[in-house]
């Protein structure tokens, strides 16, 4: 795409050159004839002659750019139609991946804790949960064909779920949170785990806008904000998990919410 962007604006300025050579020549055969019209001499005849088939050659080419010029602007133009179809195609299912990775991100922050001590209550969930392979897909064809702050965006989506999956494995085997734990850190691991997979969700939910109207923009940088917002409505209460919040607090204030952002 980049090498089809330098070759339009090299055509483009060659169309510019080529067109001053065309313009040059008309003058000096303007102002070889104003000189002297019935002049009879060789050397004039010569180099009139020489300006004439230079005006003529430029005009040749000149048609030939312009032609090929108009060409690429119609292969631009489809392209532009394309990409907007292949976008629209895709973000018209990226609701429904996101909606998956919101999914897994509440499941695996529950399985941190006991389902009795959720608000409300819910069953206990155990193994990690990973999204459907066609999410991950729709991700990428939307990253494909999207504006850079879009892919950049999306892209950190699909990193920090892998990054945070990665580790999430290392907590498997832990004890789940207590409630009202007054040693802060005891948990940590599992109050850690639950924030990485708070923090994915919120980038997931500030994605939502942008995939149901392709018009809104994905903010420019991830709001830390967000990451309490997304623990809430997955069902801990930061009341009955004080450990919770603290490491939520540490990790907001040492800027490490998010692996990438």
């Amino acid at each position: 795409m980049q090498y089809f962007w330098r070759r339009y604006a090299s055509l483009c300025s060659l169309n510019g050159v080529v067109l001053g050579v065309f313009l040059a020549s008309v003058f000096f055969l303007v102002v070889f004839w104003s000189i002297d019209i019935t002049k009879d001499d060789e050397a004039f005849r010569s180099y009139f002659n020489t300006i004439l088939t230079i005006a003529a050659t430029a005009l040749a080419a000149l048609v030939a750019l312009f032609g090929v010029s108009h060409q690429i602007r119609d292969i631009r133009e489809r392209d532009i139609r394309d990409r907007e179809a292949v976008l629209f195609a895709a973000n018209s299912l990226l609701p429904m991946a996101l909606h998956d990775l919101v999914e897994v991100c509440d499941h695996n922050i529950r399985r941190n804790f006991h389902g009795s001590d959720l608000i409300p209550n819910m069953p206990q969930v155990e193994g990690v949960r990973t999204c459907h392979s066609e999410t991950m897909d729709v991700l990428k064809a939307s990253i494909q064909h999207a504006d850079r702050c879009a892919q950049v965006r999306l892209s950190n989506i699909i990193r920090n779920y892998q990054v945070t999956l990665a580790r999430t494995e290392q907590v498997y085997a832990k004890p789940l949170v207590t409630v009202l734990e007054e040693q802060q850190w005891v948990d940590y691991e599992r109050n850690n785990d639950a924030v990485s997979w708070a923090s994915l969700k919120a980038l997931v939910s500030e994605a939502f806008p942008y995939a149901r109207d392709n018009s809104k923009p994905i903010p420019t940088r991830a709001d830390p904000g967000h990451v309490t917002d997304a623990l809430g409505t997955a069902g801990p209460d930061f009341d009955l998990f004080p450990n919770l919040k603290i490491v939520l607090s540490v990790r907001k204030e040492a800027g490490r919410l998010f692996v990438f952002a």
